[in-house]
């Protein structure tokens, strides 16, 4: 324990503790503050089976005596940059929720720094694959598979110095008296003659939802290295957070390429929501990227979605500017836009002195 601020001449006590010890503590703290809405419990649930890399994490506690008072984590390192990411992050409402919040990040900041990080990015849960962004819309609808805003911790981050990083959109698209999602599927069709004379097939996703997880855990692997703070992550750790999935979510318009010699080489992971064909997202092996396949897949989704009688759809969380944005381009190009969800990721430059 070490002192690191006094509110009000009570003393506030930040507690760090790494692995399997801080695992428990994630535990404890949500089940004793089950008010706390910053993440779900499930979601720290989920945190606390992968917590035990000391060597990365630093789970932060400020606490009064025995009330638990605010909560972080912070991940240092990368595949590719020496970055540290923020989040967990929850802080008891109330007056002091500010000042609270300030304790947090200055220690973060601060073990960062010490560690040779130059960038802080947040909120985001130890790697890109699991819960990150804030959304910063107004729109009244809202769905299980977004971030949700955080207008409190998005404010005294900005306060503190966070800028925004990166800016992620969600885009939904729905039939007008001119163009509806069947004739929006055909635009895709010469890229789907194409990929057939090559000998590409485009299969619906297995009925076994584990051997569907092991093929895009193998494809997205391998597509998304390189990518903007991407990690790698077990298959042990990929398929505790979209196991679930395949009970909950309707998958039927998912479907997988395949090249002449039977093997998925690229896939896209989209299902129903409500009203709405969500395309989620869409995945090809490194070798085959930029060469339209992916327009395959999209054809392969909308019409699917438009046999099962949808005709509104979600581009989903795409980041803005991403190459591979196929579906939001084209759903601003054909001017079918509904509405747009917003998200940012936001980054604090350590300064040198």
């Amino acid at each position: 324990m070490e002192k690191v601020h006094s509110l009000q001449d009570d003393e506030i006590l930040l507690q760090q503790e790494t692995g399997h010890i801080a695992a428990s503590f994630f535990l404890e703290f949500s089940q004793k503050s089950p008010k706390f809405d910053a993440n779900s419990p499930q979601q720290t649930k989920r945190l606390s089976a992968f917590l035990n890399s000391p060597e990365k994490g630093i789970f932060l506690i400020v606490m009064r005596g025995d009330v638990q008072l605010a909560k972080a984590a912070l991940f240092i390192g990368s595949k590719n940059t020496n970055d540290a990411y923020l989040g967990c992050c929850e802080v008891r409402e109330g007056p002091e929720a500010e000042r609270l919040m300030f304790v947090l990040l200055t220690t973060a900041v601060g073990i960062a720094k010490a560690r040779g990080a130059k960038i802080v990015y947040g909120p985001l849960d130890k790697s890109t694959w699991y819960n990150y962004r804030i959304r910063t819309d107004g729109h009244e609808l809202s769905f299980p598979w977004e971030p949700g805003p955080q207008p409190f911790l998005a404010d005294c981050w900005r306060r503190f110095g966070f800028q925004t990083a990166v800016r992620f959109e969600s885009l939904a698209y729905s039939k007008s008296s001119l163009i509806n999602m069947r004739m929006v599927s055909w635009l895709f069709v010469p890229a789907l003659l194409r990929a057939r004379r090559q000998g590409y097939q485009v299969v619906p996703f297995h009925a076994d939802w584990k051997q569907n997880l092991e093929q895009v855990y193998r494809i997205a692997q391998d597509s998304f290295d390189g990518s903007f703070l991407y990690e790698p992550i077990s298959f042990s750790d990929f398929v505790d957070l979209y196991a679930p999935m395949g009970q909950s979510l309707d998958f039927r318009p998912s479907f997988f390429l395949v090249n002449p010699a039977g093997e998925a080489v690229g896939f896209v992971l989209a299902f129903y929501d409500r009203e709405y064909l969500v395309i989620k997202s869409l995945g090809l092996v490194s070798s085959l990227q930029g060469k339209g396949l992916g327009r395959c897949l999209a054809h392969a989704t909308l019409k699917a979605g438009a046999d099962d009688g949808y005709t509104a759809g979600i581009a989903a969380l795409v980041r803005r500017g991403n190459r591979t944005a196929l579906m939001a381009e084209l759903v601003k190009k054909l001017r079918v836009l509904s509405w747009i969800h917003d998200y940012e990721l936001l980054a604090y430059q350590i300064p040198d002195r």
